[in-house]
């Protein structure tokens, strides 16, 4: 990323849906919409091994372990399974008990639960080393695609329809607590697991405490759906990406504007910012657009530092590898 220049790129038939740099490792992981994951080399761009699952199943959602030495793959049936990311060899399944797509997966930060939701409204968590469910099924009612696991806590996040994210214990499978915000969009957990931020259809994002659910600090409002939500590494920055061709820098600690990254075009095309993230080490940004246009940025000054070239279709999702290539 240092001069912007392109590495590789991947040739693989059908559309993206989510990709995701191998923590630790040398690969990025891809899911088609054909339902099937690969590995790629991130400098070289050739695939490592086949893709998988090679039985018919189509998988819907992927993560990797942290170590990055396993892939678990949620499938249309409502099935986990455990894969070998070196070998793409499938390890062990998980017991399938729910029903309906999965639709949101996680891992916790040491690698030892996993949590996934379902189209039929549930939600169930594992224990990778015993490979048993821990605690009940969670029963929301209700679609629940945005799920993660709250940092230095046995609690997990569920962002569930029409309108509020859900924090539950874990094994015990108590709420705890529900942030009420209208048609929720997007969330994020702070990495000191004490904040939660929240984006909306309605154009605002919003800061809560992970403990209570109590809301603080200002609305930060944009004109449009904001799509993407997230903290710099130290929690204390916000970043927002919007439909209203902005992404956005916050104070974490009252929601005061910081930042304001435009991807507008004068007398150009309309942009739609789908995806904002931060670098691991919090000191630039990344944005991309319903355009293709991707753009790197300095989250201390708002400096743009690089645009990439146009990719085809829109960029609605990027990722950040954790070593330098």
């Amino acid at each position: 990323m240092a001069d912007g220049e392109k590495l590789t790129e991947f040739e693989f038939p059908g559309a993206i849906r989510s990709v995701a740099f191998q923590p630790q490792g040398p690969g990025v992981a891809t899911l088609s919409s054909n339902g099937l994951v690969r590995l790629w080399n991130a400098t070289s761009g050739a695939a490592l091994g086949e893709p998988f699952p090679a039985d018919g199943t189509r998988a819907t959602q992927f993560a990797f372990t942290p170590d990055g030495g396993r892939i678990l793959l949620g499938d249309q049936g409502g099935s986990l399974s455990c894969w070998n990311a070196k070998t793409g060899k499938r390890m062990f399944p998980l017991p399938a008990i729910q029903r309906g797509s999965i639709i949101g997966l996680a891992s916790s930060a040491d690698g030892r639960v996993v949590v996934a939701s379902s189209s039929d409204g549930t939600a169930r968590v594992w224990d990778l080393q015993d490979r048993h469910p821990l605690g009940e099924l969670i029963r929301l009612d209700r679609h629940a695609g945005l799920l993660m696991v709250r940092p230095r806590s046995q609690q997990i996040l569920l962002a569930a329809e029409p309108r509020s994210a859900v924090l539950f214990d874990i094994p015990a499978a108590t709420q705890l607590g529900a942030l009420l915000e209208q048609d929720i969009q997007a969330v994020a957990i702070s990495p000191d697991g004490e904040s939660v931020v929240t984006g909306s259809r309605s154009g605002n994002a919003r800061l809560y405490k992970a403990a209570t659910g109590q809301t603080f600090g200002k609305a930060m409002s944009h004109a449009r759906v904001v799509q993407q939500v997230a903290f710099r590494r130290d929690s204390t920055v916000v970043l927002t990406g919007s439909d209203d061709g902005t992404a956005r820098l916050w104070d974490a600690a009252n929601g005061e504007p910081r930042l304001t990254l435009p991807h507008r075009v004068p007398l150009g095309p309309t942009a739609q910012v789908k995806a904002a993230v931060f670098s691991p080490d919090g000191r630039v940004v990344a944005t991309g657009d319903n355009l293709g246009i991707v753009r790197i940025w300095n989250s201390e000054t708002g400096a743009l530092i690089h645009s990439f070239e146009k990719v085809d279709g829109a960029a609605n999702s990027i990722s950040f590898s954790e070593v330098r290539y």
